[in-house]
């Protein structure tokens, strides 16, 4: 028997912004789905940005532990999500993970939660891609 193969599709932006008000916004599955947004991370790869990872004016976001182990520093434009990274970053305590759960359980949180708004795509949000 063949298995069928499952591939990652875009998600909508109507999916993706019925997701972003599912959660509350300083939950864990909230600042995941906030980093992914701002800087392209994959939403595990929030699990290890740490507050001083995110600049003082939200300007950047610096990626430790990216795919393949890669480090990067991602660029942020836009106001609004500049001034929710500040916020995220300032209700963070020094030296510690801003969303601080295991990459797998950010993940189970965010599928949870598509399921239960019934978005039409279950897989993309896994490799933090948006349309």
């Amino acid at each position: 028997t063949s298995k069928e193969k499952l591939r990652v599709v875009a998600m909508s932006k109507e999916d993706r912004s019925a997701l972003t008000e599912a959660f509350d916004p300083l939950s864990n599955g909230g600042k995941a789905l906030t980093l992914s947004e701002a800087s392209g991370i994959r939403v595990d790869e929030a699990a290890f940005i740490e507050k001083e990872d995110i600049a003082e004016d939200g300007s950047s976001v610096f990626v430790r532990r990216g795919k393949g182990g890669r480090r990067r520093m991602v660029p942020v434009y836009d106001e609004a999500v500049r001034s929710q990274l500040v916020t995220i970053r300032n209700i963070t305590p020094d030296g510690y993970s801003v969303v601080p759960i295991k990459p797998g359980s950010i993940n189970h949180s965010i599928r949870r939660k598509m399921k239960q708004i019934e978005t039409s795509c279950f897989l993309c949000v896994l490799s933090g891609r948006w349309q």
